[in-house]
Formats: C-alpha cells, sequence, structure tokens
C-alpha cells in the first residue's frame, strides 16, 4: 500500500525566517462577511511534531531536495495519522 504523497512546504514567519514542514489541512474560515484561506502545516519543534495553524498566504510549497529531506524526517510521523 502506498502513501498519499505528502505536500512540502515553508512557512513565512513575521521575523522573516522560514520554517520547512509538511502540509496537513488546508481550508477557508468565514466569520462576519470575511473568508480567509487558512492551511494547518505539521513541523518539528525540539523533537515533538506541532501543528500550526496559519493564513495561506504565509505558507509555499517546496521542491527538489529540500522537500524531499522534509518528507523524509516529517513523513512517518505526520503521514499515518487517521483525520
Amino acid at each position: 500500500m502506498s502513501r498519499p504523497q505528502l505536500t512540502a512546504v515553508e512557512l513565512s514567519h513575521p521575523d522573516g525566517t522560514t520554517t520547512p514542514g509538511i502540509e496537513r489541512e488546508r481550508r477557508t474560515d468565514s466569520a462576519g462577511g470575511h473568508t480567509q484561506e487558512r492551511v494547518v502545516v505539521a513541523v518539528a519543534t525540539d523533537g515533538d511534531v506541532t501543528e500550526i495553524d496559519t493564513a495561506a498566504s504565509r505558507v509555499a510549497a517546496i521542491d527538489g531536495q529540500q522537500a524531499e529531506l522534509v518528507r523524509d524526517v516529517l513523513g512517518d510521523r505526520v503521514g499515518d495519522t487517521d483525520d
């Protein structure tokens, strides 16, 4: 059984730094007539996996060797959960 391809992404922080992670969920939130695209990104933090819910505009897909490294590090830890 093959695992679905996990999307490796880079999360941009307000201070200009970035954190690589795996996209877990993408959705649109709406309240009071306003909508916002949101993304949940799983990142490694001090040996644990943390999920960060953020604006989609702060998340960009990555590819190549960096994406493979992110999938190698986080893939087994986030790819086998049932949502």
